[in-house]
């Protein structure tokens, strides 16, 4: 018991770190250190689902102390100085990338803007995999220097993956972003009435009757091509809300292509969003007024569902629950 206890100490304080530690910015070739980019801007999107006090209602990552089996995040109020951001650019780069999307007004259905939003999600995501496999590999270098008679087996190889899939959408959107090229991306944006809530998120999504979503061919070899994904956003901004939904022409997601048909032609979102909150993500932000306006038994399913789908990325997932309704 003593040894577990002084195993999650050091894995604590190594995750810490790890979290804490400085990160170099995205843009590619700089050497420059990266500064707290918000995903979303600040002032005027964000700025929409914060309180009275500025903050925001966010899943928090808890530490392996509070961390029980089946147990992966609190949903917590956070600043919005602090919220929704990642170390993800250079102060220089991230100004100068994505003065459009900062600027006010913000044209949403200019083609290159929908591709600023959803470049800095995925390279949210890039750098999220990124601390995730430094954190598999504290995982195994602690369990070798406690235990280093056993054998441990921490397997790294769907984070790699993750990288290099996100690494070569990267490269594609950059194009666009910014060499100002023509690029394979297809960016879609829809809008509708006004929800307090943001999200952002690239997402790879099992699909049975998609093989560009395969991990291995149909031989059972391992693939080398990027596996089908999605890039989404969605935030309210000047009174109605709206999602930004963007994938790769060669590599199309149709859970994607779906979800953005249904939130075209419905009247009434409100399950739709439920879903992606519930079932799909792990960044994302709610006003605090309207998730405290929800009874407290609803959130407790919310959170209840949220941990028992938290690794299922399969197409079709079907439940009755509706955190808005």
């Amino acid at each position: 018991m003593k040894a577990d206890i002084q195993i999650k100490k050091v894995l604590e304080t190594r995750r810490s770190s790890i979290y804490k530690k400085d990160r170099i910015c995205l843009y590619p070739g700089c050497t420059q250190n990266a500064i707290g980019s918000h995903v979303l801007q600040r002032l005027g999107i964000l700025s929409n689902i914060t309180d009275s006090t500025n903050h925001f209602y966010a899943i928090k990552k808890i530490n392996l102390f509070e961390m029980n089996e089946g147990k992966h995040f609190i949903v917590d109020k956070v600043g919005i100085n602090d919220g929704y951001k990642f170390p993800g650019f250079c102060s220089q780069h991230d100004d100068s990338i994505f003065r459009l999307v900062e600027t006010h007004p913000i044209n949403l259905d200019s083609p290159i803007v929908q591709a600023l939003f959803s470049y800095r999600t995925l390279c949210l995501e890039l750098r999220n995999k990124e601390i995730e496999l430094e954190i598999f590999d504290a995982i195994y270098k602690t369990l070798k220097e406690f235990r280093p008679t056993q054998l441990h087996y921490v397997n790294t190889e769907p984070i790699k993956l993750g990288i290099k899939d996100l690494k070569f959408f990267k490269s594609e959107l950059e194009r666009e972003v910014i060499r100002n090229k023509a690029s394979k991306f297809i960016h879609n944006k829809i809008s509708f009435d006004e929800f307090k809530i943001c999200f952002s998120a690239s997402l790879t999504i099992y699909d049975p009757n998609n093989p560009l979503t395969h991990e291995e061919d149909k031989y059972g070899r391992a693939k080398t091509t990027p596996l089908a994904s999605n890039i989404l956003n969605c935030f309210p901004y000047q009174g109605k809300s709206h999602i930004i939904v963007s994938m790769h022409k060669d590599y199309p997601c149709h859970w994607a292509t779906g979800l953005t048909k249904s939130i075209a032609s419905s009247t009434d979102p409100s399950k739709i969003l439920s879903d992606i909150l519930t079932y799909r993500l792990e960044f994302w932000g709610i006003q605090p007024k309207l998730y405290e306006s929800i009874p407290e038994e609803k959130i407790s399913t919310f959170l209840r569902e949220s941990e028992d789908y938290y690794d299922d990325y399969s197409f079709d997932i079907k439940t009755k629950f509706n955190l808005f309704k």
